[in-house]
């Protein structure tokens, strides 16, 4: 979408298309508290392709949201939605084909957005716009023909746009200024988030992919005068989506590594990058990967990421929100839906009671629907009133032989469950450790193990997950 590289990349790690759009929100939510969120219906323009990659929200009653939307065999055009407080409409704009991927707003008179469509190996043959929002109308701003990726703003006078030509625009003002960060690109180079802090300290992520040998990423930090790039950590097949911070010594990103089962997720110090654990999903058994599309954080002990789940068996993308309360990250469910292809790529958190996420799913394939979800109070407490899912095949004690589908009884308060599997004592090594919003699931061939397998399942809903049901213990001849 954004550019044939992005579509190349993650295409191949997650089998579906996700693009990460920064818009940095103003964190002000209680602390621990995991928001309930539900579904805000959303319009589908497109026959075939329907996406919103950015958020930007002013007040209750005003939210922006920008995108992409195509039929079958067509170019992809951009757009703009708006929320009034009752429902979304598509704003009229100059169209920009590729369509739009960040969006950030000043004022309800001041908001810019920008996307379009780059060839990575001409970059000259790149195109796109940069748009901005008087309070009236939607207009084309010259001085960023080649769009970009990824906006983040400092004040009216100084806004900063990731261009698709491995650069930075700057606006001033008056005008945009371009700054190319290297002066020839890598190959199938692209720039996928920016932080601005000051003039003399912007932040910039972004990745390469030099043909068979792997992706790489790049991370670059602007002093007023120069270009600096940073050395990251060796790392397997890794791919950055998004940056955030709160400053040149707090400095997040995030993305995916296929090699990882917890997504990627890196912090700057200020000297030295650390790897930040994330929760857990699959346990031993690689069931999945997890996939990091943004990160938010504007205080050092509050924060929130999105991004998607893929799981391997049964095959589904589940959308994933999390939220790190200065000690370590913690999932918020999300609520039960049934498209079977769902994924986060932006989210703005105000306060507890104004927080956006947007994004894209479908039920025969991704990307077919606009997906929006309002979070806000009230926190509800994790249900763990001893509501316990009652299981149901493979019963206690039963020899099985060939294929095994776990099964249990639906939780009223479940949005999702909590499924866990092990040989014979080994509770705490799982096979399997994985989420899922079915009742039922089906195993991978399983060899026939002396002291026999046991299983449970846990409810979790928007606050978190209840009690554990008892193990059951089956063989397998």
């Amino acid at each position: 979408m954004r550019n044939l590289f992005v579509r190349a990349v993650l295409i191949f790690l997650l089998g579906t298309l996700l693009i990460a759009v920064p818009s940095i929100g103003t964190i002000a939510a209680e602390q621990n508290c995991l928001l309930t969120w539900q579904v805000v219906p959303s319009p589908n323009i497109g026959s075939e392709i329907n996406v919103l990659y950015g958020v930007a929200v002013l007040a209750p009653n005003d939210v922006w949201a920008v995108g992409t939307f195509g039929d079958s065999g067509s170019v992809l055009h951009s757009l703009i939605l708006h929320w009034d407080g009752s429902s979304w409409t598509s704003v009229q704009h100059p169209d920009v084909i590729g369509g739009l991927y960040a969006i950030q707003a000043l004022s309800p008179a001041d908001i810019w957005a920008v996307g379009g469509s780059a060839n990575y190996d001409e970059h000259d043959k790149s195109t796109g716009n940069a748009l901005h929002w008087d309070g009236v109308q939607w207009q084309i701003v010259p001085g960023v023909e080649h769009g970009g990726t990824a906006i983040s703003i400092l004040n009216a006078n100084s806004i900063w746009i990731a261009g698709n030509d491995i650069a930075v625009y700057h606006w001033n003002g008056s005008s945009f200024a371009r700054s190319a960060i290297r002066s020839t690109p890598l190959p199938h180079q692209t720039l996928s988030g920016i932080r601005v802090f000051a003039p003399d300290d912007l932040w910039v992520v972004g990745n390469w992919f030099p043909s068979s040998i792997g992706f790489h990423i790049n991370v670059y930090h602007w002093n007023g005068s120069f270009w600096n790039e940073l050395d990251t950590p060796s790392l397997p097949n890794p791919s950055l989506n998004g940056i955030g911070g709160t400053r040149s010594d707090a400095i997040w990103v995030v993305g995916i590594d296929q090699y990882l089962k917890r997504g990627l997720m890196m912090r700057w110090d200020g000297s030295s990058w650390s790897e930040i654990a994330t929760p857990d999903l699959f346990g031993q058994k690689y069931n999945g990967d997890v996939y990091f599309s943004e990160i938010m954080l504007d205080q050092l002990d509050d924060g929130w990421a999105v991004g998607a789940v893929q799981l391997f068996s049964p095959s589904r993308d589940l959308p994933l929100i999390e939220r790190w309360n200065g000690v370590n990250w913690q999932v918020n469910p999300v609520p039960k839906l049934n498209s079977k292809y769902s994924a986060l790529l932006d989210m703005v958190v105000l306060s507890n009671e104004v927080a956006w996420t947007v994004g894209s799913n479908g039920q025969d394939g991704p990307f077919k629907e606009t997906f929006v979800m309002r979070g806000g109070l009230p926190c509800v407490d994790p249900p763990s009133k001893g509501v316990k899912p009652e299981l149901i095949s493979p019963k206690d004690g039963e020899t099985l032989a060939g294929s095994v589908t776990l099964d249990w009884r639906e939780v009223i308060i479940a949005t999702s469950y909590q499924v866990q599997l092990w040989q014979g004592g080994r509770k705490k090594h799982p096979l399997l450790n994985t989420i899922t919003i079915e009742t039922t699931l089906d195993l991978a061939a399983l060899e026939p193990y002396r002291g026999g397998y046991r299983w449970r399942v846990r409810p979790c809903n928007e606050a978190g997950c209840g009690p554990w049901s008892r193990s059951y213990k089956f063989l397998i001849e």
